[in-house]
């Protein structure tokens, strides 16, 4: 890595440190503007592309891109100027998995950049980039942005800065000094045990899972290839799955169970009523899933089913008993 991103990250990570990466501090600001606006400059025409190649460099290039023009340019548009560059730079870097060679609390930049975009798509990539690569302490602040996108579709606080003029509800928002939108609160904690699925089609997946289950797709990462997916995560029946599609380069164990011709685990859905059982498995079935047990009620008292999916993954659904 060349001196000048060594200079970055010595002077954001060791002598400002995490205490103060988020102060409103002018003299900070002041200091960053005298010696990185030159560096700045250079990044926004490009000129420091070849930082990306390598983990540390990405992570320099993006404090420089999208941290210090918030704190050199604070209120005003030249602020967000290179976030859509520090975007770009950031979905290389975690289609390449630099961002797993960088320890926390450092690693976060990789994901700020997607938590800055006014773009719901890369706002639910921020959310699952955080809770599944990220630190938790971030999680909160992830899905609070996440719910300004989408009631507003934009960051308010940044029309004055942007020349938009606000909308009454936006208007409302600020005048009320909100962070996310009234009436909005943390999800819960996420599960300590979530199905990740390896799957024949990811794509093709994402569409029967959407059919058969209703599920919503609220994260998705291509791979470099264009076809197959890193990541995805859909919300649905009550929870989260995650899936991908099988890279036998990089991880030779994992097969889908329709090209392993067998499946070696059930996944449980627990559901509130017993109609429920029912009325899923129908729905599965009719959207071309095989059922392997019809729904029942069984001599623990409760209702179960079970089916196997296109992609050869087993679900079973357990509804209380009557």
């Amino acid at each position: 890595m060349n001196s000048e991103a060594d200079s970055v990250l010595t002077f954001w990570l060791d002598e400002i440190g995490p205490a103060r990466w988020y102060e409103q501090d002018a003299a900070l600001d002041a200091m960053i503007l005298e010696r990185f606006a030159p560096l700045w400059r250079r990044a926004q025409g490009d000129g420091l592309d070849d930082w990306s190649e390598t983990p540390r460099g990405a992570l320099a290039l993006l404090i420089v891109l999208d941290q210090f023009p918030r704190n050199m340019f604070r209120g005003d548009a030249l602020a967000f100027s290179t976030d859509a560059l520090a975007l770009q730079i950031a979905k290389r870097a975690v289609a390449a998995g630099l961002d797993l060679t960088i320890d926390m609390p450092e690693r976060q930049f990789f994901y700020l950049p997607y938590m800055h975009s006014e773009d719901l798509t890369d706002q639910h990539a921020c959310v699952a980039l955080i809770a599944e690569r990220g630190a938790q302490d971030s999680l909160f602040h992830a899905h609070a942005h996440r719910a300004v996108i989408e009631r507003f579709g934009r960051f308010p606080y940044r029309n004055d800065a942007l020349g938009r003029e606000n909308t009454p509800e936006e208007q409302s928002y600020i005048d009320a000094g909100l962070y996310a939108p009234e009436g909005w609160s943390a999800p819960p904690a996420r599960m300590a045990i979530q199905a990740y699925l390896t799957v024949s089609d990811g794509a093709g997946a994402i569409a029967w899972y959407s059919r058969a289950f209703g599920a919503k797709e609220t994260a998705r990462m291509a791979a470099k290839d264009g076809e197959r997916l890193l990541y995805a995560r859909l919300d649905m029946l009550g929870g989260a799955i995650m899936l991908a599609d099988a890279f036998p380069d990089m991880a030779p164990g994992m097969v889908p169970p329709d090209v392993a011709g067998s499946a070696s685990i059930t996944i449980t859905v627990n559901t509130e009523t017993q109609h429920d059982v029912d009325a899923i498995i129908d729905r599965a079935a009719g959207a071309g899933a095989t059922v392997l047990m019809p729904p029942a009620d069984m001599f623990w008292g409760g209702r179960y089913g079970q089916i196997r999916d296109p992609f050869g993954h087993r679900w079973a659904f357990a509804g209380p008993g009557a």
